[in-house]
């Protein structure tokens, strides 16, 4: 029996409630993903008006805060491309079990939600981790969070032929 043959046969334990309780949690990490940029450009916008309504003085002593809000903006851009991407994994990964495939048009519908700021956390740590996990960049924290733990397994476990 294939894999997602075992996952549809699984599923027909649960009731409806539960299924309806887990298609109602996946469409709000959806929408979660799908709100990632208006959230994130919504708090780059108030912390550019509030910069502005500093004293000229203090807007001095942060000579390079503007610049800085440009490149988060890039960054949130990038980040959204990401967050697009998992949604469309997210909804082939469902296309095969008619018990959890979420419609286009309630897919749609979601993008006018507003997630709450748990859910946005939780995205923003998923492309944090991500970014670790992925990118070059990341390669020092990979080596600190999981070099001791292969360390370790390599030490246990030496690889023989």
């Amino acid at each position: 029996m294939a894999a997602s043959e075992q996952e549809s046969e699984s599923r027909k334990n649960f009731t409806d409630e539960e299924l309806e309780q887990e298609k109602e949690h996946i469409q709000r990490v959806i929408n979660a993903f799908l709100s990632y940029r208006p959230h994130a450009l919504q708090r780059i916008s108030r912390a550019l008006i509030n910069y502005h309504k500093l004293s000229s003085h203090h807007q001095k002593m942060l000579t390079q805060y503007a610049e800085h809000l440009t490149a988060v903006r890039t960054a949130v851009d990038t980040n959204y491309q990401l967050a697009q991407g998992i949604v469309a994994a997210a909804m082939r990964m469902f296309d095969n079990d008619p018990q959890i495939t979420i419609p286009d048009a309630k897919l749609l519908s979601l993008q006018h939600q507003i997630a709450s700021g748990f859910d946005m956390e939780k995205v923003k740590t998923t492309i944090k981790q991500f970014y670790r996990d992925w990118s070059s960049e990341g390669q020092a924290e990979r080596d600190t969070c999981y070099k001791p733990i292969i360390d370790e397994i390599k030490k246990r476990f030496p690889f023989t032929e």
